[in-house]
């Protein structure tokens, strides 16, 4: 690709039986009808059928930012735009009964604006459905919420394995003190809430004031200057 040109990223899937098309067309469709701002949407795609077995192309724009798992520590107020945006991703994709089915710090990009973008949404469903091996967990709504909680709470620096007290006693204990504790605790619920989903959650969110701290402190730290 020449100077100047647009670059693309084209992913090639080879489909192991014919009779997965009756099944991968109406995926498909459902993944082109999808819209988001924050989602990496592939621009084309196509099927070739032959003798050999059918591939399925899927072609999308080269995202141009650095993926969060080789981006520098965020702040509260990055890690409240990365819940955020996955939270609205997640929102429209689960509207269209589409899981991304792979959320990890690999596939969130930080665009040099400040835009977040969510990439691979969808592929493992189609992954599922065609034999091929899944990169990432079982392509589910519920799972892709536990997943953005595990995310969260690590870039919070906590562990998503164990539920904290009640989530409501731990907000009202923390919340003057400890200015991650909203975020935290959305993230635990994400966690651990199976009937919460992903509009539930933004509306949630939307309800927590955006943190604005320089940077992270740890709870003694943070306590030590009150």
């Amino acid at each position: 690709i020449g100077a100047g040109r647009e670059k693309w990223v084209v992913k090639y899937l080879r489909l192991k039986r014919p009779d997965n098309l009756d099944n991968l067309r109406p995926l498909l469709a459902a993944y082109f009808g999808v819209q988001h701002a924050m989602l990496h949407h592939p621009c084309a795609y196509s099927l070739l059928p032959g003798t050999s077995p059918t591939h399925l192309i899927l072609c999308f724009p080269h995202l141009k930012g650095v993926d969060l798992a080789r981006s520098p520590l965020l702040d509260l107020a990055g890690i409240h735009d990365v819940m955020s945006g996955a939270l609205g991703v997640l929102t429209a994709l689960h509207q269209q009964s589409v899981a991304h089915g792979h959320l990890c710090a690999e596939n969130i990009f930080l665009e040099a604006a400040g835009q977040i973008v969510l990439a691979d949404s969808g592929m493992n469903g189609i992954r599922s459905l065609i034999g091929a091996e899944l990169t990432g967990s079982i392509p589910s709504a519920s799972n892709d919420l536990i997943a953005l909680g595990d995310l969260c709470l690590n870039l919070l620096g906590e562990s998503g394995t164990a539920l904290h007290p009640p989530l409501d006693e731990q907000l009202r204990e923390h919340q003057q003190v400890w200015p991650d504790a909203p975020l935290q605790a959305l993230a635990q619920r994400l966690r651990h809430d199976p009937q919460l989903t992903a509009s539930q959650a933004q509306h949630l969110l939307q309800e927590v004031p955006r943190p604005q701290v320089s940077r992270l402190l740890t709870v003694p730290q943070w306590k030590g200057l009150a």
